[in-house]
Formats: structure tokens, C-alpha cells, sequence
């Protein structure tokens, strides 16, 4: 019996444990960006449960010929452009992800610009 009431917490932390970790596993939150390369507009989704659903919405949200840019999961990612080139950055906080890809943009030719960004989670 002893050994029984030494394993019983023991069991129950880590019953405990599984049971939290299930709900944060399951809330985990896609967003997407959705690009028209030729007339630079954008499509955005947030809050979706998976990454297709969320390639889905951010191209159901944009306009014209589009394609996904990029995805995040309880993240957020911003694409900044100079005169050559798309880039994407991520970070944990929006300022985090449009520093990225802005500090990115700007090592290529002309000024960086923010297209858009998008946080999930």
C-alpha cells in the first residue's frame, strides 16, 4: 500500500499535466498572407484552425490572381519589399516581425516598405 499512495501523486501530475497541455496544443492558431504579384494587393487570415484553412481565407481575402507568402502558428510574420524583392520576417510580437523583414528589405536597392502582417495565436 505504501508504495501505491507514493505512486498516486505522482500519476495524478502527470495526468494534470497532459490534461493542460491538450487544450494549449489545441487553441495553437494559423494565420496567412496572401499576395497578387501583379497588382500588390494582399489577403490576410488570422484565428484559423489549421494552416490550409488559413491559406484558404487569406486567398479567399485577397483579390485577383494570389498566392500564399507566408504562414504563422501562434506567431507573427510581416513581408516588406524594396525595389527588388519581397522578404518575411517573424517574431513573437508584430514590432519583432515588420524589424525583421524591414531590416531584411533594406539590404536590398530603395527604401523598405511594410506590405503587410499578421499575427496568430
Amino acid at each position: 500500500m505504501t508504495g501505491r499512495k507514493r505512486l498516486t501523486p505522482i500519476v495524478f501530475a502527470a495526468v494534470l499535466t497532459m490534461a493542460l497541455a491538450v487544450p494549449a496544443a489545441a487553441s495553437a492558431d494559423w494565420g496567412s498572407i496572401a499576395i497578387n504579384p501583379d497588382t500588390g494587393q494582399v489577403g490576410i487570415s488570422n484565428g484559423e484552425q489549421t494552416k490550409r484553412d488559413a491559406r484558404v481565407a487569406a486567398l479567399n481575402d485577397c483579390k485577383g490572381k494570389c498566392r500564399p507568402a507566408l504562414y504563422v502558428r501562434n506567431k507573427c510574420g510581416a513581408i516588406a519589399f524594396n525595389n527588388r524583392r519581397l522578404v518575411a520576417g517573424f517574431g513573437n510580437s508584430k514590432r519583432e516581425a515588420v524589424k525583421k523583414a524591414k531590416s531584411k528589405a533594406k539590404k536590398g536597392p530603395g527604401p523598405a516598405k511594410l506590405l503587410a502582417y499578421v499575427c496568430s495565436g
